[in-house]
């Protein structure tokens, strides 16, 4: 970057230039090096950007840098010397950009560069002229404007110098000339008629003369042969068989590296080619799902078995104006769901209700316990009871998992659920409406540990605000992390998606009494898993009566 800040220009009502698809500001290297070739002072003629692109509060602007020394001052506020000083300068310069202008390659980057946004930008840095506010234009299509130009066209060159006028006849000549006729016209003994004669004899001895040179040359033309040999015809059989040679052996080389190349291509058999996405049609392994004591083994796909073991939460404020909130939440064994605690803290306790295509209703439940808090990076999980929950499949848990692997997101995102007319008429009342739940793939982009220690995962499963406490599961439907939080970068409109993994729930279900289906190994759908799973208990236990709840801890900065 060059060193020394000279201005900065407003993007309100200007915008940048579009060459090849590109905004111009961005190519200042590839015209500096368009410039190279066009004299001196040439490339420093266009100030350095650095862009800060417009953001929620601010409406965007360019920061203009110059190598050249001395103080910047706009061309309006020199005085009419130096402006007219800095003008010409100008016009010497542009007229040095006529040949890159003219170039097919440079020309076009060039013109868009010339581009200027207000006249404003041309600038005095030193006494030489700088270029701000360049590959900016007032049209919102990105068309450049060049009219600036017109005002510093090269000047015509100077005509030529007028012709030398013929020096005039002085009077004094006039007589000296008549002096020398009138001797010539005065001279004694001339005899004028023999004057005819000798110029005829003169004539004949000319005409002979000619005469006889025409029939020389003629002679010598005659004699020389009408062909010239232009080529040497033993040099030019030498080298077209010489040529004829070089084009066997390059032919022969040629041929040689198609057989070589021949054994070196990868061929896949598209029998073989990984899938990019689960398999809708394929049913759940056996292997990977534990029916519940006395259930019959699960029958159905992996949307089928999140779909039917996943529920909305609804959480009212436990103040008039609190408000409700909403979170997902997924059956860990027969009656109870887990979560994320922030999703029913500060709910009133009696008020929290969980629906499912499964229930088909609104059901009560019962929070059991939860964890010490839910602070970003700290265990944020809380369990509850769901009273007279029909026969559903609860989803097993695998600490399996690692970077790439395939995962799915389901729960019940709030920025869907808008759209979703069941969750309109379950929120004016409507207890057996139901709203879909929405199921995202991606991958697993890594396994990372928090200040704390916790196991978390960030993957490219589409989340937002809603999905929290849902299952982040893989291809074979087992948990392997609970969607947690979302980190967001306003700036790069970018966000990351988290979820806890799996390891620190299975041990806060255990430490609570809860038994859960935990299969380890890799997880290939359609195949039972390494580690055959363990056996839940009939009834888990229930957390003590009238325990109260964990007191709230303060709401994270993160997304959730």
């Amino acid at each position: 970057m060059a060193p020394r800040f000279i201005g900065k220009t407003s993007l309100t009502g200007l915008y940048p230039v579009l060459h090849g698809g590109r905004n111009v500001l961005d190519q200042f290297t590839d015209l500096q090096q368009a410039l190279h070739g066009a004299g001196p002072n040439a490339a420093s003629l266009f100030a350095e950007p650095v862009i800060t692109w417009p953001g929620p509060d601010a409406p965007g602007s360019v920061s203009w840098y110059s190598e050249a020394a001395g103080t910047a001052e706009p061309l309006a506020a020199l005085s009419a010397h130096h402006r007219a000083m800095l003008v010409e300068r100008l016009r010497e310069t542009v007229a040095r950009l006529q040949p890159s202008l003219a170039d097919p390659i440079a020309g076009p980057l060039l013109q868009s560069a010339l581009s200027l946004g207000q006249e404003a930008g041309i600038t005095s840095v030193g006494g030489a002229p700088v270029l701000m506010q360049w590959g900016l234009t007032s049209d919102v299509a990105g068309k450049p404007d060049t009219a600036w130009l017109q005002g510093f066209e090269t000047r015509a060159p100077l005509a030529a110098p007028p012709a030398a006028a013929p020096a005039p006849v002085t009077a004094s000549a006039a007589p000296a000339t008549a002096t020398r006729s009138s001797a010539v016209t005065a001279g004694p003994g001339l005899n004028w008629t023999l004057v005819p004669v000798a110029a005829t004899v003169a004539l004949l001895f000319l005409g002979l003369g000619l005469w006889v040179g025409v029939r020389a040359v003629a002679s010598r033309v005659a004699e020389r042969p009408t062909t010239v040999a232009l080529l040497n015809e033993a040099e030019t059989r030498d080298a077209t068989e010489r040529q004829r040679l070089q084009n066997a052996a390059l032919e022969a080389e040629i041929e040689a590296r198609k057989r070589l190349l021949a054994g070196n291509v990868c061929v896949i058999d598209p029998a073989q080619m990984p899938r990019l996405g689960p398999d809708r049609a394929a049913a759940v392994a056996p292997g990977a799902v534990v029916p519940p004591p006395g259930a019959q083994a699960f029958q159905g796909s992996l949307a089928d078995l999140l779909t039917q073991g996943v529920v909305l939460i609804i959480a009212p404020g436990s103040g008039p104006d609190d408000g409700v909130s909403t979170g997902t939440g997924f059956f860990v064994a027969p009656g109870l769901v887990v979560t994320n605690r922030h999703v029913i803290e500060g709910a009133n306790p009696a008020e929290i209700v969980v629906t499912s295509r499964k229930l088909a209703r609104t059901t009560p439940a019962r929070i059991v316990a939860q964890s010490p808090n839910s602070e970003i990076g700290s265990l944020d999980v809380a369990l509850l009871r769901v009273e007279g929950a029909p026969g559903i499949q609860p989803l097993a848990f695998s600490p399996t998992v690692a970077p790439l692997d395939q995962v799915i997101a389901a729960g019940f995102p709030g920025l869907l659920l808008q759209s979703d007319a069941a969750f309109d008429r379950l929120r004016n009342g409507d207890a057996a409406a139901v709203p879909e739940v929405i199921l995202t793939d991606g991958r697993v982009n890594a396994i990372q540990s928090a200040a704390s220690g916790l196991k978390i995962i960030p993957h490219s499963s589409a989340v937002s605000g809603g999905n929290s406490g849902g299952p982040l599961a893989d291809s074979c439907g087992r948990v392997v992390g609970i969607n947690t939080f979302i980190t967001a970068n306003r700036q790069q409109v970018v966000h990351a998606n988290y979820a806890q993994k799996a390891d620190a729930v299975i041990d806060f279900l255990k430490q609570n009494g809860v038994a859960v289906a935990e299969l380890a190994g890799s997880c290939t759908p359609g195949a039972p898993p390494v580690t055959p799973p363990s056996t839940p208990p009939a009834t888990p236990p229930a957390s003590p009566a009238g325990a109260p709840p964990v007191a709230p801890a303060p709401a994270p900065p993160a997304v959730r």
